[in-house]
């Protein structure tokens, strides 16, 4: 029988008496984790990980060019197969706090000629990024995104799980390319899931959730502050392969929409910080 995914909240971690003695640094984690405005998480196990292709294609420097082309049926029957493949993963589901993401951007002035919600509201919040955030521009992440909104908040969401990628590696033992995500602008959430071929899971992700959070956090912190290209990194995108950038594989979007100073400011005072720091 196939086990299905079994989610575990944070809260529900540290209500088990057995885990607080064995890890009392746990206590610490919901702490560590407003730091980066992260308002609830969880660590999902058994998520059964898709991997399918519909054809191949034949490069073109014009990308509206190059077709994509069907794979031709084994056994010669009219239709057209598509290869699956299905392993077992994990992941962690980490919530950005909506009240935080609201005053980020009226503080940066992005709320202008907008109505801002109650932020005490959570059902308010919640119906608010339904209807401000355009998903749909988000279907396509090799074309730019036309609304200001969606552009920021998903800026803001993507550059937070690029800074927590790159640190999350050396925490958990996965290769910086086995870890992907899948960015969620409206609801808000980041999905961090290991990204293996391999048919069994290496509980890496389990072990970051259970036992690293507190490191995780505070590396993440200290690592974005700063890029060795600066002042040039900061003045010009925010974001470069030294400071924000993942691999292909593990990037949804191809590397765009990225900028570090939406999470820790400028030196010039025109973006405020998202994240707490002591190095600000």
């Amino acid at each position: 029988m196939e086990r299905q995914p079994t989610p575990l909240s944070l809260d529900g971690l540290l209500e088990q008496e057995d885990f607080l003695e064995s890890n009392p640094e746990a206590e610490v984690y919901p702490e560590k984790l407003q730091k980066v405005n992260i308002a609830s998480a969880w660590v999902v196990d058994n998520l059964p990980l898709l991997n399918y292709t519909f054809g191949f294609t034949r490069d073109h420097p014009e990308r509206s060019r190059t077709d994509l082309q069907p794979f031709p049926h084994p056994r010669g029957e009219d239709s057209t197969p598509v290869y699956v493949d299905q392993t077992p993963s994990e992941a962690i589901v980490l919530q950005v706090d909506r009240s935080a993401i609201i005053e980020w951007l009226d503080e940066k002035g992005s709320l202008r000629g907008v109505e801002r919600p109650d932020t005490d509201d959570e059902s308010d919040l919640k119906e608010w990024l339904l209807k401000n955030v355009d998903t749909n521009e988000l279907r396509d992440h090799y074309s730019p995104i036309e609304d200001d909104l969606t552009r920021e908040v998903y800026t803001l969401l993507h550059s937070m799980s690029h800074a927590l990628m790159r640190t999350a590696s050396g925490q958990c033992g996965l290769d910086s390319n086995s870890i992907s995500e899948y960015v969620m602008p409206s609801v808000p959430a980041i999905f961090l899931y290991a990204s293996s071929t391999e048919h069994f899971s290496l509980g890496g992700m389990h072990t970051l959730f259970k036992t690293r959070i507190h490191p995780w956090v505070d590396e993440t912190i200290a690592d974005v502050q700063k890029c060795v290209y600066d002042p040039v990194c900061e003045h010009e995108d925010g974001a470069c392969h030294a400071c924000l950038h993942m691999s292909e594989v593990a990037c949804e979007s191809a590397n765009g929409n990225l900028d570090r100073r939406y999470l820790v400011g400028d030196d010039r005072g025109r973006i405020p910080a998202f994240w707490e720091s002591e190095y600000a």
